[in-house]
């Protein structure tokens, strides 16, 4: 006789005041944080527009580099993503451009979203309706996300760039910002 384990299917969501999290407001002034990763070229490009972009409109511009929280530097990578949350008025986390990164920047917003930081997700239409599914399992349906075209990465720098200015005031509208 086969023997299973018996799951509870049962979830338990926190209830949260605003899913959406608080509007950025007025960034001049402010430290915008800007979360790269390690897997796409093109999310650097549109990093680096924008943070040229934010910097004329008087923020300041921090970033941090994702690499997955697993294995012996899990707790240590945590941490990293904590300070540089708490070094950042404001959060802008990307790119979910396949599953996995799709994950990790849901989790990575979580914790930005959970210390009450103005945070925005940067997906590719694709894994869009993914995005907004994780953020709902984690009681934040409405989460603030701006949708880049996919596929993205493999486009040619010129193209990227300006695919970045033209959605930067789609940006600050997603954060609810203002110059």
């Amino acid at each position: 006789m086969p023997i299973g384990i018996v799951c509870d299917p049962v979830v338990t969501v926190e209830l949260v005041k605003d899913p959406a999290g608080p509007p950025a407001g007025r960034i001049a002034q402010k430290t915008v944080g800007f979360r790269r990763d390690v897997y796409w070229l093109s999310w650097e490009m549109v990093v680096d527009e924008w943070s040229r972009l934010v910097e004329e409109d008087g923020a300041r511009v921090l970033t941090w580099r994702h690499s997955p929280p697993i294995g012996k530097e899990a707790e240590s990578l945590l941490a990293e993503l904590d300070q540089f949350v708490e070094d950042s008025d404001v959060a802008v986390i990307g790119l979910a451009s396949c599953g996995a990164c799709t994950m990790w920047t849901i989790h990575d917003a979580m914790r930005s979203l959970r210390r009450n930081r103005p945070t925005a997700i940067v997906a590719t239409e694709h894994f869009g309706n993914l995005a907004r599914e994780l953020a709902s399992s984690e009681g934040r349906p409405d989460i603030r996300l701006l949708l880049l075209p996919h596929p993205f990465e493999g486009r040619s720098e010129d193209e990227v760039r300006r695919l970045a200015r033209e959605a930067y005031p789609r940006l600050l509208e997603t954060l609810g910002a203002v110059t």
